[in-house]
């Protein structure tokens, strides 16, 4: 089988922005992992969040489990993800549900985040990172946004892609 590796931004914003990604809700509720918001919430205890982090969710999607964790552990969380459409409802729930002061959804690719270095005390995914292909860049970024200390947490398979060996890693 061929594997195919020459997406265009168009390619991503058309799958998330049409059917596929109402039935990728549908199947998966709107936090759009599996587990739901138990998952979320055995992930928020084990690392430890505390009220004041700064949480970046990678990949965040339609954000609920940014909405999640800023309600129920007081966390300021800003989401990035590449799709236009997915960012725009993650802004228009979160404001319906009154979390906008605590939560941003921003537009962006993982691999070139839009932010300074040492940002965030906590970069967060849930299963989405399997979707992005260079995962070098992707730990690297992640790494970069880091503060000093922080925890890098995304419990999924890296696959497909090659995944980053420990010397890619700060």
């Amino acid at each position: 089988m061929l594997r195919r590796t020459d997406f265009k931004e168009s390619d991503v914003q058309g799958f998330y922005s049409g059917p596929a990604g109402s039935l990728w809700e549908l199947c998966m509720t709107e936090e759009i992992h599996s587990g739901g918001k138990a998952t979320t919430e055995v992930l928020a205890r084990a690392i430890g969040l505390k009220p004041g982090m700064h949480v970046l969710d990678v990949c965040s999607a339609l954000g609920a489990p940014a909405r999640h964790i800023a309600r129920d552990f007081g966390v300021r969380v800003t989401g990035l993800d590449f799709t236009d459409a997915y960012n725009e409802e993650a802004n228009r729930r979160t404001r319906a549900a009154g979390l906008d002061k605590s939560i941003l959804f921003v537009r962006g690719n993982a691999m070139d985040m839009p932010f300074p270095a040492e940002t965030f005390d906590v970069v967060w995914s849930q299963e989405a990172w399997c979707h992005v292909l260079d995962k070098d860049k992707l730990i690297a970024e992640a790494f970069r946004v880091l503060k000093p200390g922080g925890r890098l947490v995304s419990p999924t398979g890296l696959s497909p892609g090659r995944l980053p060996t420990p010397s890619s890693r700060r």
